[in-house]
């Protein structure tokens, strides 16, 4: 696949990743200046994710049949105009409120909503790539697609919090957003071309939404499987574990360690490294050494520890210690689920199983940020004992259902 028609695909899922990430740290600070809550906080962190959510399905039939480019191109047009529209939110009055909170507040709820519609186009991303690059390359293309998404989650939350420490403050980082997006905008226009031609477009558009997002229905499709029904529910708990912690996890560091918004974006750039080294490193070895079922023990246990253990700590290396464990946990967790799933499934099964995956993280980012920041309202740094136990849980309920599984072959 020539070079150049990878550069505006990846730029895309870099920008739809910067749309959620970006805000990590900049949020925080954002409720904070205009009097608003935490509960306000995982709204907004939930209001992205629960309209990607809700658009991805249809965007992705839409490019079957309108084809590709067009989609990309409108919905990255939109990507743009929702940053506008947060960059608004800076010139309004300060003082003027609109029922009940700041009125800058519901414009950028506004503008992650929108954002939100925009950024369920990694649907036709991933279509794009799929018409384009032979079977032989496809497993590299999405590999390098998934890296970028990685990039973008780690490098995010630093750009964030250095745009927001600007004289200009949040409106800084919208004004990068902006850049990035027009800068994408023009790739789209004239480095993509379009990969699915007319007479392989399909003649009818499905515009039923609940037979789009009816993960429920899908999962059915694999109910005599007990193996694959225990480790989708595994997936969700762990999906709505890890959305809860990390959508909080920029205001307990401010509330107990006292960064300011340059401190926290370094902070972030440092721990989320972890990632890298643990999914480069680390998961291979463990795996090949004590097998797949005994690695998701283990992932849930480090997360069980890890996240007790935040609670608890008073000092910044402390939490940087069992912040690194927990993190391991989820290095762990994430492939090898979906390995298990994978060698489970037939192989005209996969694409549906990845995409059952991909709708439960979508789900439990869409709900859990909002049960998070009530949580965390109400109940401080204890907050974090629940993720603990639902984590704890989890790995019970794994276990039994393991040993109740029919079907073991896959895990030995």
């Amino acid at each position: 696949m020539p070079h150049k028609k990878l550069v505006p695909i990846l730029l895309l899922t870099l920008v739809n990743t910067l749309g959620f990430s970006i805000l990590i740290p900049v949020l925080p600070f954002v409720i904070k200046q205009y009097g608003s809550s935490e509960i306000i906080f995982g709204m907004l962190i939930s209001a992205y994710s629960t309209f990607q959510f809700l658009a991805a399905p249809f965007l992705g039939s839409l490019s079957d049949y309108w084809g590709r480019k067009p989609v990309l191109l409108i919905t990255q047009l939109g990507t743009l105009l929702s940053w506008v529209i947060f960059a608004s939110a800076y010139f309004l009055d300060a003082e003027k409120v609109w029922l009940g909170a700041a009125a800058s507040i519901w414009v950028i709820g506004l503008a992650r909503i929108a954002d939100g519609i925009t950024g369920g186009n990694n649907s036709v991303t991933n279509a794009y790539l799929a018409d384009s690059i032979p079977r032989k390359e496809k497993a590299a293309a999405f590999g390098l697609l998934g890296a970028t998404f990685g990039v973008g989650m780690i490098i995010g939350p630093a750009a964030g919090g250095l745009t927001m420490s600007t004289s200009w403050g949040y409106l800084g980082t919208a004004l990068f957003a902006i850049g990035l997006s027009t800068i994408t905008l023009f790739s789209i226009q004239y480095l993509l071309t379009e990969s699915l031609p007319v007479e392989k477009r399909t003649k009818t558009l499905d515009t039923n939404f609940w037979r789009q997002v009816n993960l429920w229905k899908k999962v059915q499709r694999w109910k005599d499987n007990k193996l694959i029904q225990t480790t989708i529910q595994l997936r969700l708990i762990f999906g709505l574990v890890l959305a809860s912690y990390t959508s909080i996890i920029a205001l307990y560091i401010i509330d107990v360690f006292g960064l300011n918004e340059s401190q926290l974006a370094w902070f972030l750039l440092f721990v989320g490294s972890f990632m890298i080294f643990n999914q480069a490193v680390m998961v291979k070895p463990v795996v090949k050494k004590i097998g797949e079922f005994p690695t998701l023990l283990l992932a849930l246990g480090l997360m069980t520890g890890g996240l007790f253990g935040m609670s608890l700590v008073a000092e910044l290396w402390e939490f940087v210690l069992v912040y690194y464990f927990s993190n391991l946990g989820v290095s762990l967790l994430m492939p090898t689920v979906m390995s298990v799933l994978s060698n489970e499934v037939a192989e005209n099964e996969q694409g549906e199983i990845s995409g059952v995956v991909e709708g439960l993280s979508a789900f439990s980012m869409a709900v859990a940020p909002v049960v998070a920041g009530f949580g965390y309202y109400h109940l401080g740094a204890q907050v974090f004992w629940i993720f603990s136990g639902m984590t704890a849980l989890a790995l019970a309920w794994f276990w039994w259902g393991y040993n109740h599984c029919q079907k073991r072959t896959s895990l030995v």
